[in-house]
């Protein structure tokens, strides 16, 4: 009998965490719709990505914004 109950909160807690994979939003994606058809860990993701580049642009010397950098780098944990 315990086995069958832990397997029913087994299922029920997979079944949410699928349903927050699939479905759950982040509210920045509200900013940014093209971000709502990907996962919420993508998201999640996706958003620390953003929130770096905008620190990069605000942090640019650059008057016009135009200047292109030499170096390209990625620390996406995704790529």
């Amino acid at each position: 009998m315990h086995v069958m109950v832990t397997a029913k909160d087994y299922n029920r807690q997979a079944r949410i965490a699928e349903l927050d994979f699939r479905t759950k939003r982040h509210p920045k994606v509200i900013e940014q719709p093209w971000m709502e058809g990907l996962p919420y860990p993508v998201q999640l993701l996706m958003i620390k990505e953003l929130q770096k580049a905008e620190k990069a642009w605000e942090e640019a010397d650059d008057s016009d914004g135009r200047e292109l950098q030499d170096k390209v780098c990625c620390n996406c944990k995704f790529y």
